[in-house]
């Protein structure tokens, strides 16, 4: 409760908590390989380089089909999107492409 009433400080930022930029986690932009790659080393430490660029390479095809959603359905919620990247697979993004010309 004392960091949310503490005012005139301005956002609190806790540099053991490692964060992806903004701009990656609304999804506008996606992200860097080599920013995904420091992330989870933070949050993985005694994970090998290979598991780390798997995990990395994995998590940017992932975040790629979200912001690809999201621009293309803007009048969707963020949670909204992430489901719907659940359930749509990069050939139904393909398949749609090529329904409505935009291929």
């Amino acid at each position: 409760m004392l960091c949310a009433s503490s005012p005139g400080i301005g956002k609190q930022f806790h540099q053991w908590i490692p964060h992806l930029s903004n701009k990656t986690t609304h999804l506008k932009e996606s992200p860097k390989q080599k920013e995904v790659k420091e992330y989870f080393t933070k949050i993985y430490p005694k994970l090998d380089s290979d598991s780390l660029s798997d995990i990395s390479e994995t998590f940017i095809e992932e975040h790629k089909k979200k912001v690809y959603l999201a621009k293309r359905f803007p009048s969707m919620k963020q949670t909204d999107v992430e489901v719907l990247a659940t359930l749509v697979t990069q050939d139904d993004i393909k398949q749609y492409e090529r329904d409505y010309g935009n291929d």
